[in-house]
């Protein structure tokens, strides 16, 4: 629930800023921003269905923090560039992987508790990866506004990376879903 909450605040923040990005970074409009969004929604698909494909045979535990890694390396990736092509790969391959994190997170929680608590703790869930979203449009908003859009972008993907890999990490010390 805490990865989640940290991707939530820190890695889904930047689709508030992404209209700045298009107009300051890139000079373009509404239309690319639309394309970029698109891009980025392919990506989610595409999660989507190689989350079905390869769940059984690649350990739960990996593909959330690998999830976690590639959002956080694309979104990285995506603060550094002016150019369209690799914003869109790096906006494509930025949501695949936090989609794939979300999905996995959720059917692990579902797997992991009783059937009588399930809805009470899926809705600390939903809390944490839609209700703590607002108080990371704030961050990014502040951090853009005094250091640039860029600059927010890449210290939540820091965070996110280094508080995925520690999690990875101390995950049995922690007692963090025992690979499979």
């Amino acid at each position: 629930l805490i990865l989640s909450s940290i991707s939530s605040i820190f890695g889904w923040s930047y689709s508030t800023i992404m209209p700045v990005i298009v107009s300051d970074v890139f000079h373009k409009g509404a239309s690319t921003l639309g394309f970029l969004s698109s891009m980025a929604g392919l990506g989610a698909l595409t999660s989507a269905l190689l989350v079905s494909i390869v769940s059984k045979r690649i350990s739960t535990i990996k593909l959330i923090f690998g999830g976690n890694l590639l959002f956080g390396v694309s979104i990285m990736f995506f603060s550094f560039t002016t150019n369209m092509i690799a914003a869109s790969v790096f906006l494509f391959f930025s949501l695949c992987g936090i989609l794939m994190q979300f999905s996995l997170i959720n059917v692990t929680i579902q797997h992991a508790v009783a059937d009588n608590l399930r809805g009470r703790v899926l809705s600390i869930y939903t809390l944490t990866f839609l209700g703590l979203a607002p108080f990371g449009s704030l961050q990014i908003g502040f951090v853009a506004q005094h250091f640039g859009p860029e600059l927010a972008i890449r210290i939540g993907a820091i965070i996110i990376i280094v508080y995925g890999t520690y999690l990875y990490i101390r995950r049995k010390r922690e007692g963090i879903l025992s690979p499979e």
